[in-house]
């Protein structure tokens, strides 16, 4: 995924294998607590009429699912976790732990564990692969400094039990500079290759179109590593395999022959299925940046565009601005053959999973049809040709933000079954009935089961007899009939059946008691209690924090320390183990307000005390962004607190100049245009780059100096006051018979 639209949270990396309803109170800055909705806000998508859709599995932060010939479900998990969920009897069983690289795997921001593939001929050689970030030192995993990724290759035996060492590293050194943008996508296609997406590392220094580097492209190489000499590049002057060494050292003359396609930003997730005819067809999903999202069909030797345009678009343009490219600069770039822009009605701006209907499965309109995800907006899209053109239409709302999605089987047909990160919230739990694993099946005319979900105001109370007012108005019928709600309130009284979705109980004594609903159809189908904890004469800990304080600010890769204790009434001082931290870096774009979005920054760490380095800002316009810390204390009986607190950065204005005014500056690759002034935090660098030759406002121009004297390419480090810098032009004798346009336009 991309820099700006990632993994919304993380989840605890072991505990949360089983449906979860988690209750507690949230506390803010100033102590209080905050109203309480102790169950998610929707637990089930908003699918079409037959379909189903269910979480089948639970399981924490996850990436990329697979199966095997067998009907073993694969599941990577961001912290370094591969799971097993073995097939029985026609249902998936509990997942089971296969694989544990979360001592290797650096996994804040978009790094970590996520992608995988399984081998063509797994029945004969067990080989499946995987995609990571691996930990060269600890001082690479904060989002301070390079990191890397890499493909490897294991072997899975029929117990499940992955030997470490029986990792082959196929392709190293993949370049993820700021610790996004890293692709991940694995597919084999018919032809027995092994397709890996690689993101252009979070940059627009032209990685995506430099031969010479690995970013930003498809790679194709063989299941042991070595290049397919058929891969588009092999033969070209300078061709060499790049799959063992760090490409981020540009070679001009070096042809990568890994190389497959290029210039994309982020090919997240692609995936191969047939067309009408039956014919094989690779479809890309490249993630944005600002303007648009796109789909690509893939091609030996194709050039999708990035970073001089997003969709048919230059760079950072929308709607109208969107003027035709220089014939020179896109005659041999191929368009993707749907893109859509960000906009404020749905909010989807970031495109994800991808899968092809298998033709039978579905109702017919769905045949060959390509279903795509959105993570920011929680839909599932169609796109299918329709004459000339590919049409979108909407299947499924009010979803889970989905990572990858695979057709596989389940019972008698297929379904879809998709990874989704959570998002794990602290007031709500896990929305949309956790992270974890999905399945979609249609069921026709077949009565499908309700389902039931409870909500209450508040599921605590500190005294008995209390009063608990509870809610059954998110459940729902996929057959849209009217529905009958039973209740269990856990405690010896009475099962209550009722026709209206609000009731109150009271409970006499205290006790946690587990109150179930379970709801019935108009032909009598039940659901699936749904169970909801009641806590009488309990109340939730109280949490002292200790640091840091609620002004405290930070600068670039200073170490934050947190610290708190926590109290309850009934245990008294709780331990650390009872305490969990997680850190969230808040993306604020300074131009597109459509850009609030998070990334997980300190994977969920139990103690009284832990520590993490502070980041920088993602680029060169997110210097409104700002850093959330969250202290989640349980007590014995499972009642929990939450606190959360925000660290703004210590903020300094850099204002770019030119004499002429209205030049071209570049910092950080971005194209400026003077005078611009940029918000940015305390010890953050940008590159600075003055062109040596541009086109003025009436002739061309030659750069002449900086004001401080610094050479025409120069890094400045921002300090906890304002900077102004000028580049002075003038248009000398000879200078102006020259000029060098930017390659790339922001």
């Amino acid at each position: 995924m991309r820099t700006h639209r990632s993994f919304l949270s993380v989840v605890t990396a072991l505990s949360l294998l089983n449906i979860i309803n988690i209750t507690q109170p949230i506390t803010a800055n100033n102590g209080k607590y905050l109203p309480v909705n102790n169950t998610p806000t929707k637990t089930t998508a908003s699918v079409p009429h037959g379909f189903e859709d269910t979480l089948i599995a639970s399981i924490p932060s996850p990436t990329d699912l697979a199966f095997t010939p067998d009907g073993r479900m694969l599941v990577t998990s961001q912290p370094g976790y591969l799971y097993v969920i073995p097939k029985t009897d026609g249902r998936q069983a509990s997942p089971m732990l296969a694989l544990n690289l979360s001592k290797v795997v650096c996994n804040n921001i978009e790094t970590g564990l996520d992608g995988l593939a399984i081998d063509p001929d797994f029945g004969n050689n067990d080989y499946i692969y995987v995609y990571y970030t691996y930990q060269t030192s600890p001082e690479e995993c904060p989002y301070i400094a390079p990191t890397y990724n890499r493909v490897s290759r294991f072997t899975l035996p029929p117990d499940n039990n992955i030997d470490l060492q029986s990792e082959l590293i196929l392709v190293d050194q993949l370049p993820t500079p700021r610790g996004s943008h890293n692709g991940s996508g694995m597919r084999f296609g018919q032809d027995g290759k092994l397709y890996i997406g690689v993101g252009d590392g979070s940059t627009l220094a032209g990685y995506a179109q430099s031969l010479a580097m690995l970013n930003g492209k498809i790679l194709r190489i063989n299941s042991d590593g070595s290049t397919p000499t058929d891969n588009p590049y092999v033969k070209e002057l300078n061709a060499q395999p790049c799959a063992k060494i760090d490409t981020s050292k540009i070679v001009e003359e070096r042809v990568c022959q890994e190389i497959w396609a290029r210039g994309l930003r982020n090919p997240f997730r692609f995936t191969f299925g047939l067309d009408d005819a039956h014919n094989e067809v690779m479809y890309i999903n490249d993630v944005g940046w600002r303007t648009w999202e796109e789909i690509n069909i893939g091609k030996a030797g194709g050039d999708y565009g990035w970073p001089v345009r997003e969709g048919v678009c230059p760079t950072d343009t929308f709607g109208d601005d969107c003027k035709p490219l220089d014939p020179t600069t896109s005659v041999n770039l191929t368009d993707p053959i749907y893109s859509y822009q960000h906009n404020n009605t749905e909010h989807c701006s970031a495109i994800t999973g991808g899968a092809v209907v298998p033709h039978g499965i579905w109702p017919e309109s769905f045949d060959s049809a390509y279903l795509y995800g959105d993570f920011a907006c929680g839909t599932l899209f169609q796109v299918k040709k329709i004459g000339d053109a590919y049409i979108k239409t909407t299947v499924a709302t009010e979803m889970s933000p989905i990572i990858s999605m695979v057709f596989a089987p389940y019972s008698n047909t297929q379904a879809l079954y998709y990874t989704t990160y959570g998002p794990y919230d602290a007031l709500f739990g896990s929305v949309s009935g956790g992270a974890g694993v999905r399945r979609m099946v249609y069921l026709g005319d077949m009565n499908v089961p309700p389902t039931a979900i409870a909500t209450t105001e508040q599921n605590y109370s500190a005294n008995a007899p209390a009063t608990i007012n509870f809610s059954a108005v998110r459940s729902r019928d996929p057959n849209s009939t009217p529905l009958r709600y039973e209740w269990d309130f856990g405690d010896a009284s009475n099962v209550i059946t009722v026709t209206t979705p609000i009731i109150q109980h009271t409970y006499q004594k205290e006790g946690v008691y587990v109150a179930k609903l379970t709801v019935y159809d108009t032909l009598n189908t039940p659901s699936k209690p749904y169970p909801l904890k009641v806590y009488i004469g309990n109340t939730p800990p109280k949490i002292n924090m200790i640091q840091p304080a609620a002004d405290t600010t930070f600068r670039v890769g200073q170490q934050i320390v947190l610290e708190a204790e926590a109290t309850d009434d009934d245990d008294g001082i709780l331990p650390g183990s009872s305490l969990v931290w997680e850190a969230f870096l808040h993306h604020i774009d300074v131009i597109d307000a459509n850009f609030a979005h998070k990334h997980p920054l300190l994977a969920p760490s139990k103690g009284n005390s832990v520590s993490f380095t502070a980041p920088k800002q993602e680029d060169i316009f997110a210097g409104y962004s700002r850093l959330e810390i969250r202290l989640t204390a349980t007590d014995s009986q499972g009642l929990s607190t939450v606190h959360t607190q925000i660290l703004q950065p210590r903020r300094s204005q850099i204002t770019l100049l030119s004499n002429p005014p209205g030049l071209k500056i570049y910092a950080n690759n971005a194209e400026l245009k003077t005078p611009i002034t940029l918000e940015t935090w305390e010890g953050y660098t940008i590159h600075l780059n003055a062109p040596q030759t541009q086109k003025g406002a009436t002739s061309k121009v030659a750069f002449i100096s900086w004001d401080s004297g610094d050479e025409r390419e120069h890094n400045i480090i921002a300090a906890g006051s304002n900077i102004t810098v000028t580049a002075t032009y003038a248009c000398a004798k000879g200078d102006c018979d020259i000029f060098l346009p930017g390659i790339f336009v922001r």
